[in-house]
């Protein structure tokens, strides 16, 4: 083995290079943007009510979307450790591909329904 790295045989600090100062922010990016229909945009008072409940409708239905899959994924989880530990990882996978396929399924019929509506 050599011997140790002294440090003071590397180059002086001072004469390493330096970074540049960042360029100052534009204005344009520093200053919020105004828009004219930024309440209605953003869901504010300019909404109507039946815009309201369609947007929340809309809400429920990929949130019932997304808890379907971590539900099914959490129980495939519990399931491959404390019942069939030796399964891992198929029970999971499985729990999720069902998931997945049963959260798409009543996505798209919620979806629909409320396309009906």
């Amino acid at each position: 083995m050599g011997k140790p790295r002294d440090y003071e045989d590397g180059p002086d600090p001072a004469d390493l290079p330096v970074a540049p100062p960042a360029p100052p922010m534009p204005d344009l990016l520093a200053r919020p943007v105004d828009h004219p229909r930024a309440h209605e945009i953003l869901g504010g008072k300019g909404l109507s009510a039946s815009d309201r409940n369609k947007q929340m409708t809309g809400w429920a239905i990929s949130m019932n979307f997304a808890f379907a899959v971590m539900g099914m994924a959490l129980l495939g989880w519990a399931f491959q450790k404390w019942v069939w530990p030796a399964s891992a990882p198929w029970a999971l996978l499985v729990a999720l591909a069902m998931g997945l396929l049963g959260g798409f399924i009543q996505f798209v019929r919620q979806g629909l329904a409320a396309n009906r509506e």
